[in-house]
């Protein structure tokens, strides 16, 4: 690949425009990417949540310990030695704990701040290898937490089911501390980079991806105005994309009805068991999500009109609404 095939998703697309998605995107390296250990670790005790008292001088000995191994690879800095030792396969967590369950879990907490320190800037791999339950919560205190306070609010103007706007603010975070910058920076061209990886890796993209985009759109960051399907619809496109694009539409789909049917099963639970007010809340979430599925399946017919003629692919029936 050459330095040709390297997009700047610094910069904002034009929604007239169909943007590439097919090559990856350049990012910049962290503020202490060529800081000596010393300075990283006197930046760790000043991120949100650090517990000063408690465990934090365990934190600085593991975060000492992973960099101490870092710096063992070749590498300008830290990023370059993240990649060198293949750090997001992060099959290096057992060799540096000894299989020790209390040292992996002290030397995770440590790598999760110095994430959040932008010392490392992960790949999207790294996040199907990394239980980062954790890490989600304690970003959103950390970037910009006055706009995921404010996500929030918009979800429930949208009528977005919990899952979705859930799954939607994790994408956001992966997509922040892969890229290395800020909510407010994020471009259209980012969430393309993002899906282009689901698809390779997956063969499908996963839910938080068009609700992240939503969430943002509604908030301003992305200046479009329609929806990620919308917005990859833009534009003469070859019949394999059409294709891909019909195809990832149906899985959107698939997982909209399972959503449906798994929100009917617990309304029918709520009612039997008296919890009136967890019925109105899930009988909300299933409206919206039905209002979804109805928007996607408009989407479908678009496509399936205005594209080429797609053969052998069953359309699934409309999901009946619970009793």
């Amino acid at each position: 690949m050459t330095t040709s095939d390297i997009l700047d998703c610094s910069q904002r697309s034009d929604q007239h425009h169909y943007s590439r998605h097919d090559v990856p995107c350049k990012h910049p390296v962290g503020p202490l990417d060529t800081e000596p250990i010393s300075v990283v670790l006197e930046r760790l005790p000043q991120i949100p949540g650090w517990q000063k008292h408690s465990k934090g001088p365990t934190y600085l000995k593991r975060a000492r310990r992973l960099l101490e191994w870092l710096a063992q690879h070749d590498g300008d800095g830290w990023q370059a030695r993240w990649e060198a030792a293949n750090g997001d396969s992060y099959d290096w967590v057992d060799n540096l704990t000894s299989g020790s369950l209390h040292l992996r879990k002290t030397m995770v907490a440590a790598l999760r701040f110095l994430l959040l320190a932008r010392v490392i800037r992960p790949s999207y791999v790294f996040f199907t290898r990394f239980s980062a339950h954790g890490l989600f919560d304690q970003a959103q205190q950390v970037f910009d937490p006055a706009v995921f306070a404010h996500l929030g609010q918009i979800a429930t103007d949208l009528g977005m089911p919990t899952f979705m706007f859930n799954e939607g603010r994790k994408t956001i975070v992966k997509i922040v501390l892969h890229t290395g910058k800020n909510v407010d920076a994020l471009t259209e061209q980012d969430f393309f980079e993002f899906r282009e990886f689901q698809l390779k890796h997956w063969g499908e993209t996963k839910p938080g991806l068009a609700s992240g985009w939503d969430l943002l759109r509604v908030a301003g960051v992305l200046p479009v105005t329609g929806s990620l399907i919308e917005m990859l619809r833009r534009g003469q496109r070859p019949t394999a994309e059409l294709v891909d694009l019909y195809d990832l539409q149906r899985r959107q789909r698939g997982r909209l009805v399972e959503i449906i049917h798994n929100l009917g099963e617990r309304i029918q639970d709520a009612k039997l068991n008296g919890w009136l007010g967890e019925v109105r809340g899930l009988q909300t979430s299933l409206e919206a999500a039905k209002k979804e599925l109805v928007g996607l399946d408009r989407g479908i017919q678009r496509n399936h009109a205005n594209g080429p003629t797609l053969l052998g692919i069953p359309t699934i029936g409309p999901t009946p609404p619970p009793s």
